[in-house]
Protein backbone atom coordinates (compact mmCIF):
# COMPACT_ATOMS: atom_id res chain seq x y z
CA UNK A 1 0.00 0.00 0.00
CA UNK A 2 2.57 2.27 0.58
CA UNK A 3 4.78 1.86 -2.36
CA UNK A 4 1.34 2.58 -4.16
CA UNK A 5 0.96 6.07 -2.59
CA UNK A 6 4.68 6.67 -2.78
CA UNK A 7 4.52 5.79 -6.55
CA UNK A 8 1.46 7.96 -7.37
CA UNK A 9 2.74 10.88 -5.80
CA UNK A 10 5.92 10.24 -7.59
CA UNK A 11 4.02 10.04 -11.25
CA UNK A 12 2.12 13.38 -9.87
CA UNK A 13 5.12 15.23 -9.35
CA UNK A 14 6.49 13.82 -12.85
CA UNK A 15 3.22 14.96 -14.78
CA UNK A 16 3.54 18.42 -12.94
CA UNK A 17 7.53 19.06 -14.71
CA UNK A 18 6.35 17.42 -17.73
CA UNK A 19 3.34 19.67 -17.87
CA UNK A 20 5.36 23.08 -16.93
CA UNK A 21 8.29 22.81 -19.42
CA UNK A 22 5.67 21.86 -22.65
CA UNK A 23 3.63 24.74 -21.61
CA UNK A 24 3.81 26.65 -24.46
CA UNK A 25 5.29 30.90 -23.25
CA UNK A 26 2.63 33.54 -23.80
CA UNK A 27 3.65 36.15 -25.37
CA UNK A 28 2.88 40.05 -24.31
CA UNK A 29 0.02 41.32 -26.80
CA UNK A 30 -1.08 44.43 -24.90
CA UNK A 31 1.49 46.35 -22.74
CA UNK A 32 0.78 48.72 -20.19
CA UNK A 33 1.11 52.29 -21.67
CA UNK A 34 1.86 53.74 -18.00
CA UNK A 35 4.18 50.92 -17.03
CA UNK A 36 7.92 50.88 -19.02
CA UNK A 37 8.63 46.87 -18.41
CA UNK A 38 11.51 46.63 -21.15
CA UNK A 39 14.17 43.53 -20.23
CA UNK A 40 12.43 42.59 -17.07
CA UNK A 41 12.79 38.57 -16.75
CA UNK A 42 11.65 35.82 -14.50
CA UNK A 43 12.90 32.30 -14.04
CA UNK A 44 11.05 29.77 -12.22
CA UNK A 45 11.05 26.37 -10.97
CA UNK A 46 8.19 24.33 -11.09
CA UNK A 47 6.99 22.24 -7.67
CA UNK A 48 4.30 20.04 -6.88
CA UNK A 49 0.79 20.86 -7.16
CA UNK A 50 1.29 23.93 -9.68
CA UNK A 51 3.38 25.75 -8.18
CA UNK A 52 6.31 27.40 -8.94
CA UNK A 53 9.65 28.56 -6.91
CA UNK A 54 11.62 31.45 -7.83
CA UNK A 55 15.15 30.70 -8.72
CA UNK A 56 16.28 34.35 -10.52
CA UNK A 57 15.37 37.55 -11.48
CA UNK A 58 16.69 40.09 -13.84
CA UNK A 59 15.59 44.23 -13.97
CA UNK A 60 11.80 43.30 -11.82
CA UNK A 61 10.68 45.37 -9.52
CA UNK A 62 11.18 43.99 -5.68
CA UNK A 63 7.31 44.55 -5.07
CA UNK A 64 6.77 41.97 -8.00
CA UNK A 65 9.11 39.29 -6.83
CA UNK A 66 7.82 36.48 -4.53
CA UNK A 67 9.34 33.32 -2.87
CA UNK A 68 5.89 30.92 -4.66
CA UNK A 69 4.02 31.72 -7.79
CA UNK A 70 1.10 30.24 -8.82
CA UNK A 71 0.31 29.83 -12.62
CA UNK A 72 -2.00 32.76 -12.83
CA UNK A 73 0.50 34.87 -11.36
CA UNK A 74 2.68 33.97 -13.75
CA UNK A 75 0.08 34.40 -16.39
CA UNK A 76 -0.02 38.58 -15.08
CA UNK A 77 3.51 38.61 -15.42
CA UNK A 78 3.76 37.62 -18.88
CA UNK A 79 0.54 40.25 -19.87
CA UNK A 80 2.54 43.07 -18.25
CA UNK A 81 5.68 42.08 -20.56
CA UNK A 82 7.48 39.98 -18.14
CA UNK A 83 9.52 37.67 -19.91
CA UNK A 84 8.66 34.30 -17.36
CA UNK A 85 11.17 31.09 -18.13
CA UNK A 86 10.71 28.08 -16.55
CA UNK A 87 13.56 25.67 -15.90
CA UNK A 88 13.78 22.41 -14.90
CA UNK A 89 13.24 21.47 -10.62
CA UNK A 90 16.99 20.85 -10.07
CA UNK A 91 18.41 23.69 -11.88
CA UNK A 92 20.24 22.63 -14.51
CA UNK A 93 18.81 25.15 -16.91
CA UNK A 94 19.79 27.99 -14.66
CA UNK A 95 22.86 29.52 -16.58
CA UNK A 96 21.73 29.31 -19.43
CA UNK A 97 18.44 31.48 -18.28
CA UNK A 98 20.19 33.74 -17.09
CA UNK A 99 22.34 34.34 -20.21
CA UNK A 100 18.76 34.66 -21.57
CA UNK A 101 17.81 37.27 -19.54
CA UNK A 102 20.35 39.41 -20.19
CA UNK A 103 20.19 39.57 -23.62
CA UNK A 104 17.80 42.53 -25.31
CA UNK A 105 14.30 41.14 -25.74
CA UNK A 106 12.51 41.45 -28.88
Amino acid sequence: MKIRFVLTIFLCGWATVVMAQDKPQDKAQDKPQNQKVEGQCLIVAPRPVFKYEMRDSYNLAKENIKDVYKGGDLADLRKQGVHVIVIDPLGKQLEKAQAECRQPQK
